[in-house]
């Protein structure tokens, strides 16, 4: 890129952690940049006031608030949290439109998922799946009666707990880019017939992802369909993690500050 390219921020998208910088450049051209943000962070933007859209629109077109903010997590917060209180966060790091992109990327380098070492000799005992960010627990490789609470009812999201800690030995996260679809079982119902038990003993996929530069236009309706559709990669409870990473060829990270039990925000900023 030459040298004193201007690029200014005019809107922030994001699902979850993945963020869509939308900028004008010196031309007046619209143009986009795609960056991701490690978990557990958490990403708001000014749309996500919804409450009330056309005076934040007008607030943050003025400058009044951030157009995009990114706070870190920390034990104890409290989702219930207006988007406006997180806004405050002493910690957070704040951007606004009209804000120089190159800035902006600079500045959040450093938040940016970080490879680490794939573990070899562990298994999949257990995922959340946040946008296209994928946490995997991994177990043994001889561990047979992995389980949580309500592993054995349906709807799974509703109702199962974590895999319980003395299941697992570690976990990472698998990031996979804006050109991949992500789904788990839950995809396209608004109660899910699948429970845990099923993922982990009746042989259903906990997640199916794809390129969606090699998927039809039109999306499925639901898991089922995409998984019968024969189009996705499979990932399943019990599989390796060596060869989930070399089968996806994604970035794996860690769970950046979180020692112990997994703590993300459950709810979709």
């Amino acid at each position: 890129m030459q040298k004193g390219y201007i690029r200014k921020l005019v809107e922030a998208r994001h699902e979850t952690n993945s963020i869509e910088l939308i900028f004008r450049n010196e031309s007046g051209v619209y143009e986009s940049e795609n960056l991701m943000i490690a978990l557990p962070h958490i990403v708001v933007t000014s749309k996500d006031f919804d409450d009330e859209i056309v005076r934040y629109e007008r607030q943050a077109d003025a400058g009044f608030i951030p157009e995009l903010f990114i706070v870190p997590y920390e034990r104890g917060f409290q989702y219930s949290l207006l988007h406006l209180e997180l806004a405050g966060a002493k910690n957070a790091l704040r951007f606004y439109r009209g804000d120089d992109i190159d800035m902006i990327l600079r500045k959040t380098k450093s938040l940016q998922p970080k490879r680490r070492k794939v573990p070899r000799d562990l298994i999949i005992v257990d995922f959340e799946l946040y946008s296209n960010q994928l946490v995997l627990f991994l177990g043994k490789l001889n561990i047979e009666d992995y389980h949580g609470d309500d592993w054995d009812d349906s709807p799974y999201d509703c109702n199962a707990g974590v895999v319980y800690r003395e299941y697992y030995e570690d976990m990472v996260i698998l990031n996979f880019d804006e050109n991949f679809e992500v789904i788990e079982p839950k995809y396209g119902y608004l109660n899910t017939p699948y429970c845990k038990d099923d993922m982990k003993d009746a042989g259903v996929p906990c997640v199916l992802y794809q390129n969606i530069n090699l998927l039809p236009t039109r999306r499925h309706c639901n898991f089922a369909e995409a998984w019968a559709s024969k189009r996705y990669n499979e990932i399943h409870m019990g599989d390796k993690i060596s060869k989930v990473v070399q089968e996806a060829g994604v970035l794996v990270s860690d769970v950046q500050s979180i020692t112990g039990e997994l703590e993300l925000p459950k709810e979709k900023w």
